[in-house]
């Protein structure tokens, strides 16, 4: 049985992506991490398998609790395992390491695989003890009018492509720094593929996320509370497109029923 290693899970299953453009995402034009400057980051490896290869791909997700993963529907979808990494800024070298299987695996009951439309998952994982290194983010208030977060700044993490003409994936986890649009100015660009349970940042100084880390937290750079999960972006990342994000607050209901559940 051959082992087939990709970073993007819509290279391995999806036939047909929205739009024929978007694609799983990283950091491109980014800085390097330090030890412990983003706690709750994890870097997940998913498998998926036939009677003649074995399917292996990289996604991002975050920390929300102790037992908790956040990532993308998309990053799952299609997975029987998943190998979660935390406490470390290097994804060659986690801290420690827990293996699930699907049955952990929780993606929203209407994620659709083709429009991307509700992309959020969660996986449980074996209780981790927080320390320096390994942290939840904190996620934003129950509101009934939720902050739209336009014009703020925010934080963007990933093990992704540096640079979309590329395939240096790095194995030093990046962050850059993007101003949050509106629903309205992102629409103008991607039009009816954008709903409000979405939330954009411009890409204009070609700082964007990219192949190879979907499913990895968006935080306001203020608060430092996680309020996007990574998306899509437009083929080659780096051609101006905003990129793409659910919004937390769109979500926060359903994350509380399957963490109770």
């Amino acid at each position: 049985m051959k082992v087939l290693v990709i970073f993007a899970l819509a290279f391995a299953f999806v036939s047909a992506s929205i739009l024929n453009d978007e694609q799983d995402v990283g950091i491109t034009r980014g800085h390097d991490a330090s030890p412990g400057q983003f706690p709750y980051q994890v870097g997940l490896l998913l498998q998926n398998h036939t009677a003649k290869y074995i399917y292996m791909w990289t996604c991002g997700g975050s920390l929300i609790s102790d037992t908790w993963v956040l990532t993308a529907a998309h990053c799952t979808y299609w997975a029987e395992k998943v190998t979660v990494k935390l406490g470390s800024i290097l994804n060659s070298y986690p801290l420690i390491q827990h293996t699930v299987t699907k049955k952990n695996i929780v993606y929203h009951e209407n994620f659709s695989n083709k429009t991307l439309v509700n992309d959020i998952s969660l996986i449980r994982i074996p209780r981790v003890e927080f320390n320096k290194f390994i942290q939840a983010v904190e996620l934003p208030k129950l509101k009934t009018h939720p902050d739209t977060y336009t014009g703020h700044d925010s934080i963007a993490t990933g093990w992704g492509l540096t640079m979309s003409a590329s395939n240096n994936y790095t194995d030093v986890l990046q962050y850059t720094q993007f101003m949050i649009m509106s629903v309205k100015n992102c629409s103008a660009s991607w039009h009816s593929h954008i709903a409000k349970s979405n939330l954009c940042v411009s890409t204009k100084l070609g700082n964007s996320i990219c192949y190879g880390d979907s499913g990895g937290p968006l935080v306001d750079s203020d608060s430092r509370v996680q309020i996007g999960v990574s998306s899509f972006v437009n083929k080659g990342c780096q051609t101006g497109y905003p990129a793409v994000f659910i919004r937390v607050t769109s979500y926060l209901g359903w994350i509380m029923r399957v963490i109770k559940s």
